[in-house]
C-alpha cells in the first residue's frame, strides 16, 4: 500500500484561451506542484463551446463565460485531473452550453461534479482513480438564479438539467419582517404567512421568496434544509466508495453581520464542519473572487473558506448574447445593437467598481493561495500529515497568451499573502507557520 497521497487545490479558474503554451518560470512551477500531485483539483467557472452547438443559447446575462473546448486539454496538461462545476454560469449558454462542457471535459480525460442532466446527477459524487487512492468530489453552488437548478426526476416526469443547489433562507425578526411586509405590498407583490414563514413573491411568480421569522436581531442566512440533507446523502456515499472526499461549494456570500469580504457567511461554516461529520476529508469554499479567506481545521480535516482565484483571465470572451449589452448599468452607447465585447467589457469593469454596497476588505488582485494536502496512511485510514500553503498571484497585461496565469509568489510579496493567511486562520484556531515562501499547517499524524 502506498504510504501517502498528495491533493493540490486551485480556487477559480477562468480560463478563456490556452494555459500550456505558457512558459514563464513561475507559472511552470505552479504547473509542476499540481503534476507532481496525486490529485490536481480547480473550480472550472467556463462553459466550453464554440456558440454554435445544438442547444447553445445565451442565457437571460448575455453568457459571459465561454472558453474553446480546446482549453480543456490545455487544463489537463497543466496537471488538473478534477474539476467542479457548480456555479452561477453553469446555464450561460442553456442546457447545449451544459452538454459541450462535459464533452470537452470527458475528451481531456478530466473528471468532473456539480452538474447534470437531473437532480441526482448533479448531486453524484464523481471519482478519480489514482496510484495512492481513490478520491471522490462532490460539488454544489449557493448563489445561482433559480432556473439554474437541477430538477429531480420523477416516476412520471422528467429531471432537468442544472447545477446542485446548496440554496439558503433568511432568518429575520418580527420588525424586519413586518418591513418587508409592508414594502411588498408598495410594490404590489403577494405576500403569504404560512406558519413561522413570511412568503413574499411577484403575481404570478409561484415559487417565492421565504423568510423564517423568529427572535433574532440581525438576518440570519440559513442553508435550505432539503438542499443540505441531500448534500450530506450524497458526501456519505462517496464516504463509503473513496479513500479520500474532497467536498465542493461555489459561494459569493460573505457574513453580512461584519460586512467583510474575507468573513466566509455562517451558513457555509456550519455546512463545512457537517460535511466533515459525515465523511469529508477536505471541504473548499470558494467564489469570492478576492481575496482569499481563512482556514480552519475540524476534526483534523481542512476547511478552505477560499483559497482565491487561480486562472482569472486572458482575452475577453469573443462574443456575448444581445442580453450582456442591455444592462440598465450601461450607458447608451452600449445599449445599442452595434456595440462590441471589448466596449461592454469596459462597461461591465466600470459598473463592478461603481458598486454602491460593497464589502469592506476588497481588492482586484489580492494574491491567493495553493494548498498542497498531504495524507499518510496509517492503518488502513487516511491521516492529515501536513498542509503546505503555496501564495501565488496573477500575471496581468501582455502578452494575451499569458495573461491571468498564476505565478508562484517569491520574497516579502509571499509572505504579505502568508501573513493574509495566517491572520485570517488565526479567526479559525489555525496556526500557519510561515517558512520562507511557503506556509505550514501541521496535521495530526
Amino acid at each position: 500500500m502506498a504510504e501517502s497521497i498528495s491533493v493540490v487545490l486551485g480556487g477559480d479558474s477562468i480560463v478563456p484561451s490556452s494555459v500550456s503554451t505558457c512558459e514563464h518560470p513561475d507559472f511552470r512551477a505552479v504547473v509542476d506542484v499540481f503534476c507532481d500531485a496525486d490529485v490536481g483539483f480547480v473550480h472550472c467557472e467556463m462553459l466550453f463551446h464554440d456558440f454554435n452547438g445544438p442547444g447553445v443559447f445565451p442565457s437571460w446575462d448575455g453568457g459571459e463565460k465561454q472558453s474553446d473546448p480546446a482549453v480543456a486539454k490545455a487544463l489537463r496538461a497543466v496537471g488538473v485531473q478534477l474539476v467542479s462545476l457548480a456555479h452561477n454560469h453553469s446555464l450561460g449558454y442553456s442546457y447545449g452550453g451544459l452538454e459541450s462542457t462535459w464533452h470537452a471535459l470527458d475528451v481531456a480525460g478530466i473528471r468532473h461534479a456539480g452538474t447534470g442532466r437531473n437532480l441526482a446527477e448533479a448531486r453524484a459524487p464523481t471519482y478519480l482513480d489514482t496510484p495512492n487512492g481513490r478520491v471522490a468530489l462532490v460539488s454544489m453552488c449557493s448563489t445561482f438564479p433559480a432556473w439554474a437548478r437541477a430538477g429531480a426526476q420523477r416516476f412520471d416526469a422528467r429531471g432537468r438539467p442544472g447545477l446542485n443547489p446548496l440554496g439558503y433562507h433568511f432568518v429575520i425578526g418580527p420588525e424586519t419582517a413586518a418591513a418587508i411586509k409592508a414594502l411588498a405590498i408598495q410594490f404590489g407583490w403577494w405576500v403569504t404567512e404560512a406558519g413561522d414563514a413570511l412568503l413574499v413573491h411577484p403575481p404570478g411568480i409561484h415559487r417565492p421568496t421565504r423568510y423564517v421569522v423568529s427572535e433574532v436581531e440581525h438576518p440570519v442566512p440559513v442553508v435550505d434544509e432539503a438542499d443540505a440533507a441531500g448534500n450530506l446523502v450524497a458526501i456519505e456515499e462517496a464516504r463509503g466508495r473513496a479513500d479520500l472526499v474532497i467536498v465542493h461549494v461555489h459561494s459569493h456570500e460573505w457574513d453580512t453581520r461584519t460586512n467583510m469580504l474575507q468573513d466566509p457567511p455562517e451558513f457555509i461554516r456550519h455546512f463545512a464542519r457537517a460535511s466533515i461529520d459525515v465523511g469529508a476529508d477536505i471541504f473548499v469554499a470558494q467564489g469570492a473572487h478576492s481575496p482569499h479567506r481563512g482556514i480552519e481545521l475540524h476534526r483534523g480535516r481542512p476547511i478552505f473558506y477560499d483559497p482565491g482565484d487561480l486562472y482569472m483571465g486572458g482575452p475577453p470572451v469573443s462574443r456575448f448574447g444581445a442580453d450582456f449589452y442591455m444592462r440598465p448599468d450601461y450607458p447608451p452607447d452600449v445599449r445599442t445593437p452595434d456595440s462590441r465585447p471589448l466596449v461592454a467589457n469596459r462597461a461591465y469593469g466600470k459598473a463592478v467598481r461603481q458598486a454602491s454596497n460593497p464589502p469592506e476588505g476588497f481588492s482586484w488582485n489580492p494574491g491567493a493561495f495553493v494548498p498542497r494536502c498531504t495524507f499518510a496512511w496509517e492503518t488502513g485510514t487516511l491521516i492529515l500529515d501536513r498542509i503546505d500553503v503555496l501564495p501565488v498571484r496573477s500575471q496581468w497585461g501582455a502578452p494575451w497568451r499569458d495573461s491571468g496565469v498564476p505565478l508562484l509568489q517569491h520574497g516579502e510579496p509571499a509572505q504579505a499573502t502568508l501573513r493574509l493567511v495566517q491572520a485570517l486562520s488565526a479567526g479559525f484556531g489555525t496556526a500557519v507557520h510561515i517558512n520562507g515562501d511557503v506556509g505550514v499547517i501541521e496535521g495530526s499524524s
